[in-house]
């Protein structure tokens, strides 16, 4: 499966993670650091333990962003606008062809195999010796409450604060009234 935006639900990746634990070639490409929406990206690493944990290989497209949103099983294939987020799965209107076919499953699987090959494989043993400030970002897209919100709002808070003392200052320094 090949996705730029992988928030799954909660069914779709318990689906992923029960193929995977009977045995499943279960490979999942995403967007990697290059990500459009950073944001996302980090919200929807924090699957990634639960889905390594069950056997899924996953992989980050290092090469510039993908934008590719495909699945291959067997001789089937979907492609199309579908994100496999939860936008995409409960509430946009996407369109996706489903293609069954020997030919058509195989160059998409080539495909695939040249994406993967420009990507980088995330090691379940690297993953789970991150450093904390990177685990930290993982769950700053699941809680709009959580710590890593919370400091960056705080941080923008206080940036934003210190920027309007400092026109102020300026202003008071050259004897005019500052439009803050």
């Amino acid at each position: 499966m090949c996705t730029p935006y992988f928030l799954p639900t909660p069914s779709l990746k318990r689906k992923l993670a029960a193929a995977a634990k009977r045995g499943v070639d279960v490979q999942l490409l995403v967007a990697g650091k290059d990500h459009d929406h950073p944001t996302i990206f980090h919200a929807g690493r924090r699957h990634y333990t639960f889905l390594m944990n069950a056997g899924v290989k996953i992989y980050e497209y290092s090469s510039r962003f993908i934008h590719a949103k495909y699945a291959a099983v067997d001789d089937w294939v979907t492609i199309g606008s579908c994100n496999f987020d939860h936008w995409s799965l409960r509430w946009n209107l996407e369109a996706n062809q489903e293609v069954q076919g020997v030919e058509f499953a195989d160059e998409t699987r080539r495909l695939f195999a040249q994406n993967i090959a420009a990507s980088e494989k995330i090691d379940s043993t690297e993953w789970a010796s991150r450093p904390h400030y990177q685990k930290l970002k993982r769950n700053h897209g699941r809680n709009p409450n959580s710590l890593f919100n919370t400091i960056a709002l705080t941080t923008i808070a206080l940036t934003t604060w210190l920027s309007c003392k400092h026109a102020q200052a300026d202003a008071a320094d050259r004897g005019t009234h500052s439009p803050v």
